[in-house]
């Protein structure tokens, strides 16, 4: 389980590299789309950060959350909330 600070410099650090710019100049509370990257990118991101945070991710994350802060923390929370409901539910198993 990764943390809103690791998933926002992941994406910082994406970002950097698909848009040529040094990590410094990605403001984590900038719009993406003040980047200047289209749906294609955002949706290659979105399959990108599926595939490093192993878990699904919508295609549409980057317009419910637009901006890398608001993705990393929203990731971050989802990924706590499905880590204690199967807490959850193991611990309401039968033995």
């Amino acid at each position: 389980m990764r943390s809103a600070d690791e998933i926002e410099h992941w994406i910082i650090e994406e970002l950097s590299a698909v848009l040529g710019l040094s990590p410094s100049e990605i403001d984590a509370d900038a719009p993406f789309v003040s980047f200047g990257m289209s749906s294609t990118d955002m949706v290659t991101l979105s399959g990108d950060l599926e595939q490093w945070l192993g878990q699904s991710i919508s295609p549409t994350i980057a317009w419910e959350c637009p901006t890398v802060s608001a993705l990393a923390h929203h990731l971050a929370e989802e990924a706590t909330g499905a880590r204690k409901a199967e807490d959850s539910e193991i611990s309401e198993r039968p033995d």
